[in-house]
């Protein structure tokens, strides 16, 4: 094998194998010296009474992570320069590639450099990659539109009166139905968890209000409805009403069609204290409420068998009207306005 190692690096980790007194770190600067001068796995394995199993792995640790000695660091160079490492890392994030070989051909046509399947995955770690599934979003979601959403949102927020306060609006539909999710299973064994046959389900019309401004704590209004039309979004903003008997409300929500019908528009232009904000099109990523319908399925859907649908709706009512007392901690980490925007 070729020197790795620098003369200035070979006495820098003699003056430190002379100065330790720990055996294991002694040990493996001897591995690193050795392999540098050109001995074998097998030779240095039993030179040093170690495992060759040990000494490889001493390799591999040096060649990820490498070794600090007197303040410096020590690392074997890697194939790729600084400079070129740099610039795979700002190609691979702009571009998605599904497995190590597709990166090492790229490589090997832009650098002329050689790499093996786990070497470049070695690297991709290195440069902070990790191997994970993509995430699906809408097709159609416009990225400028969101950030003028956030901006106006930001500005709206900051404007706010000491009585005003925002609700996010939106519906759910689960199903009576158990949901899969992943779970810890030892290997070569099956969880089975009971599913239903029907498909009958629970209409959920809902609205959140995030703490802003003078307001310190979350407001949740969570209806079971028949079905989710603008009948029922009058019955919700209603009920908003009541709970906030003074300041402006402002609702942001979808653009369903019931949020847009005639019956709406007439009970809006009534409402001196109700004023409606619609997301753009295709963004439920700017809508906390979402979060909230996740964090629900994950709680009380997932895994979970309910025989019959009056089991499943008191799961449901149980787990909103006890929401704020129960999961403050995780429901202040999950309900955040902290938006993200999408869209490609």
């Amino acid at each position: 094998m070729k020197r790795f190692l620098s003369a200035s690096q070979v006495r820098l980790l003699d003056r430190a194998h002379k100065a330790t007194k720990d055996k294991g770190r002694a040990d493996r600067i001897k591995v690193i010296l050795a392999v540098n001068e050109g001995f074998n796995h097998g030779d240095i394995a039993l030179m040093l009474r170690l495992d060759d199993s040990t000494t490889r792995r001493y390799v591999d640790d040096f060649e990820k992570k490498g070794i600090i000695v007197h303040d410096q660091h020590i690392g074997k160079p890697g194939k790729l320069t600084k400079e070129q490492e740099e610039e795979l890392r700002s190609h691979v994030r702009e571009n998605l590639y599904a497995s190590a070989d597709e990166v090492v051909a790229y490589v090997s046509r832009t650098y002329g450099k050689k790499y093996s399947q786990r070497g470049m995955e070695k690297l991709l770690k290195r440069l902070g990659f990790v191997f994970k599934k993509t995430d699906i979003v809408p097709g159609k979601a416009d990225r400028e539109k969101q950030q003028a959403f956030i901006t106006a949102y930001n500005q709206l927020k900051d404007n706010l009166g000491p009585e005003d306060r925002i609700y996010f609006v939106d519906a759910a539909h689960p199903h009576h139905n158990t949901r899969p999710g992943y779970a810890w299973i030892y290997q070569g064994e099956r969880k089975e968890v009971a599913s239903n046959t029907g498909r009958e389900r629970v209409n959920l019309n809902g609205a959140v209000a995030l703490p802003t401004g003078h307001h310190h704590t979350f407001e949740l209004i969570v209806e079971d409805e028949p079905t989710i039309n603008d009948e029922a979004m009058i019955r919700l903003i209603e009920q908003i009403k009541e709970v906030q008997p003074r300041g402006k409300i402002y609702l942001i929500e979808d653009n369903a069609r019931y949020n847009h019908s005639y019956v709406m528009q007439a009970y809006i232009e009534q409402q001196e204290r109700v004023e409606i904000i619609f997301l753009p099109a295709y963004s439920p990523n700017l809508n906390p409420i979402e979060r909230l319908w996740k964090f629900y399925y994950e709680k009380v859907v997932q895994h979970e068998y309910y025989q019959t649908i009056q089991e499943f709706r008191g799961a449901t009512h149980t787990f909103f009207t006890c929401l704020t007392q129960t999961m403050g901690d995780e429901l202040t980490s999950r309900l955040t306005d902290n938006f993200q925007i999408i869209g490609v």
